[in-house]
C-alpha cells in the first residue's frame, strides 16, 4: 500500500521497519515485558537495598551527613539501570534479555545512550504519575508500544524473530 511504502522510505526500510508488519515480531510482548519489568524491578529492588544496607551504615558513622548521598544513589540506580542496559550493546535490560525482548530504534537500530535516556525520561513523568493509566496506549496499538515507546522512537521486539530476519 502507498501508506507502508511511504512509512519504509521515510525510515529507510531496515530489517525491522521491512518486517514492522509481521506480526511474529510483536507476537506474545506485552506478557513478556510485563514479566521482564517484574524481574528488573527485582534487580533495582535488590540493588538499592544493598546500597541502603551499606549506606545506613556509613551514614551512621558519619552522624547522618551521607545519608542524602545515599538516597541519591538509590535514585541514581533507578535512572541509569535502564538507560544503561538498553543503550548499551544488548538493547534490552536483564528481564527484557531473560524474555526474548529487544528495544530498536524505528530505524531499526541499536538505540543510543540519549534515546534510552529519553525512553525513560518519559516513562518516568507519563507513568508513575498517571498510576500507570498511560500504560492504556499499549492495548490501542498493533505493536504493544507503549507511551513512552512512540515518544521516543522505539520499538519493542521479539529477539528470537529479529535474528531470524
Amino acid at each position: 500500500t502507498p501508506q507502508s511504502q511511504g512509512f519504509r522510505l521515510s525510515f529507510g526500510g531496515s530489517r525491522v521497519t521491512d518486517n514492522l508488519t509481521d506480526t511474529k515480531l510483536f507476537s506474545g510482548g506485552l506478557p513478556r515485558r510485563a514479566v521482564a519489568y517484574v524481574i528488573d524491578l527485582a534487580i533495582v529492588g535488590f540493588i538499592s537495598g544493598s546500597i541502603f544496607v551499606v549506606g545506613l551504615f556509613i551514614g551512621l558513622m558519619t552522624l547522618g551527613l551521607a545519608w542524602p548521598l545515599v538516597g541519591m544513589a538509590i535514585a541514581l540506580v533507578g535512572l541509569a539501570y535502564p538507560v544503561l542496559t538498553i543503550g548499551g550493546p544488548w538493547s534490552a535490560t536483564v528481564g527484557m534479555r531473560l524474555m526474548g525482548i529487544e528495544i530498536r530504534s524505528i530505524t531499526g537500530d541499536r538505540p543510543p545512550y540519549l534515546q534510552a535516556a529519553v525512553m525513560m525520561a518519559v516513562y518516568f513523568m507519563s507513568v508513575p504519575p498517571t498510576a500507570g493509566l498511560a500504560l492504556i496506549v499499549t492495548l490501542l496499538n498493533e505493536r504493544n508500544r507503549t507511551l513512552h515507546d512512540i515518544l521516543s522512537g522505539v520499538v519493542a521486539v521479539d529477539a528470537k524473530a529479529l535474528e531470524s530476519r
